[in-house]
């Protein structure tokens, strides 16, 4: 058609001249970096300490029962790895920073393998959450009041009969890693230019499970 007509349409010579690569769209390709805010509700023993006064180690988060609430504020960066028309696959980089209301620096960092339906914007995704959290080695005693290790006097009171439980959360311990996984599901609501995606995020955690709501908004850059 060049040889014979001259300029071919570019599409059709796009889609028969790279087989091997997809043809991107600007208009149906979204690209949702930009801040995130949610809030969290955790469940389980980590609920317990969460809750705690701050003289048996607690956090004193907000919470009702054994059910913590917790807010988080941060940033998300994506790179894509493979873009069609409908299909987006992305590498998700989250950093976030939650547990302010207790004056806490809680930082956390997850780092999501998505999936995005572009027409109708939902989106899966799952992957590891790495963070920094305070722990104390310690016991329950039979009011089960938290202690750490060393507030047992051996020489006052003998040997300690109660069972040693480690890193267990405690605000006055130190800093440790903590790893875990992070499923979402969410969709991305549009109006113009802006982006606004909302997702449902679960992290289960052998001592508490923390299920949420994640909110962000960005303006998608014209190309």
């Amino acid at each position: 058609q060049k040889l014979m007509t001259g300029q071919p349409e570019e599409q059709l010579m796009a889609e028969l001249t790279y087989i091997e690569l997809p043809i991107k769209n600007p208009n149906n390709i979204i690209n949702l970096n930009g801040p995130r805010m949610g809030i969290g509700i955790i469940s389980g023993d980590g609920a317990t300490r969460l809750m705690a006064d701050r003289d048996v180690g607690g956090f004193e988060m907000l919470g009702f029962g054994n059910t913590a609430i917790t807010s988080s504020m941060g940033y998300q960066y994506e790179e894509r790895y493979i873009a069609t028309k409908n299909f987006q696959a992305l590498v998700e980089f989250i950093g976030l920073v939650s547990g302010m209301e207790t004056g806490k620096f809680n930082p956390s960092i997850t780092i999501l393998n998505g999936f995005r339906f572009s027409k109708a914007n939902w989106e899966i995704g799952f992957g590891p959450s790495f963070k920094l959290k305070r722990v104390a080695d310690g016991y329950y005693d039979d009011n089960n009041v938290w202690h750490r290790e060393q507030e047992w006097d051996p020489e006052t009171n003998g040997s300690n009969p109660y069972e040693i439980e480690r890193n267990v959360l405690d605000s006055r311990g130190n800093f440790a890693g903590d790893m875990g996984m992070v499923f979402a599901f969410g969709r991305t609501f549009q109006s113009g230019r802006l982006n606004i995606p909302l997702n449902l995020y679960v992290a289960p955690r052998k001592s508490g499970t923390t299920i949420g709501l994640s909110l962000g908004f960005n303006i998608q850059n014209q190309k």
